[in-house]
């Protein structure tokens, strides 16, 4: 009782940005409904943008670090993977090392984890989650630039992380996450690394969570 106080009284005096307030509202049941997985420029995209309740929970997540919008948006990542066995590696699109400082986290990465023990709960095997690419030079906000600038700012990105032997991926399905897709330009690059390094025996799929 006193905790719930406390908490109200904060809220009043530091209302929570509004993204976050919005997540606070969704239940399991609403975002599962917003679940909508499609294929776009040769993307697998698993919900929509456009809708307010999606980009609340992107938001939440990525700028303000949400626990509560990380675990709902693991919910789209975890339905994929339940109905797209055997996935045996998923990897995160990379914050330049310099950006991953100033924000505390990849919010990628952390939605892969959270997705991974949504898997567990499930009694499914989850993928290991395996950081494969580094991002070689730091890139401006994507959602800044216009089609064109997209393209070329996020050209030669990405490179292959040397702590693993691209020969032990060989034959193995694995699916590389970023969390909103537009043009398509950052996915298209970091799976250009990866394909560029791994076997050709290794089959490699691009998931956005929104589009």
């Amino acid at each position: 009782m006193i905790n719930k106080i406390l908490t109200s009284l904060i809220t009043l005096v530091l209302p929570p940005r509004a993204a976050v307030a919005h997540t606070a509202t969704l239940t399991e049941g609403t975002v599962l409904s917003l679940y909508q997985p499609r294929v776009v420029h040769g993307v697998v995209v698993l919900s929509s943008y456009q809708n307010s309740d999606v980009r609340a929970l992107i938001h939440a997540q990525k700028f303000y670090g949400d626990a509560k919008a990380n675990r709902l948006l693991a919910l789209f990542l975890a339905s994929w993977l339940s109905v797209h066995p055997p996935v045996a590696i998923i990897v995160p699109v990379p914050l330049h090392a310099r950006r991953e400082r100033e924000r505390g986290y990849n919010h990628v990465t952390s939605v892969l984890t959270a997705t991974l023990k949504a898997l567990e709960k499930t009694g499914l095997t989850p993928p290991k989650l395996v950081g494969l690419l580094c991002r070689k030079r730091a890139t401006a906000q994507q959602s800044h630039l216009t089609r064109a600038n997209r393209l070329s700012n996020v050209a030669q990105a990405f490179t292959w992380n040397t702590a693993y032997d691209p020969a032990s991926f060989a034959g193995q399905q694995i699916v590389l996450v970023d969390d909103v897709m537009t043009t398509g330009a950052t996915l298209r690059e970091a799976a250009a690394a990866l394909r560029g390094t791994l076997p050709s025996s290794a089959r490699v799929t691009s998931v956005a969570l929104a589009h």
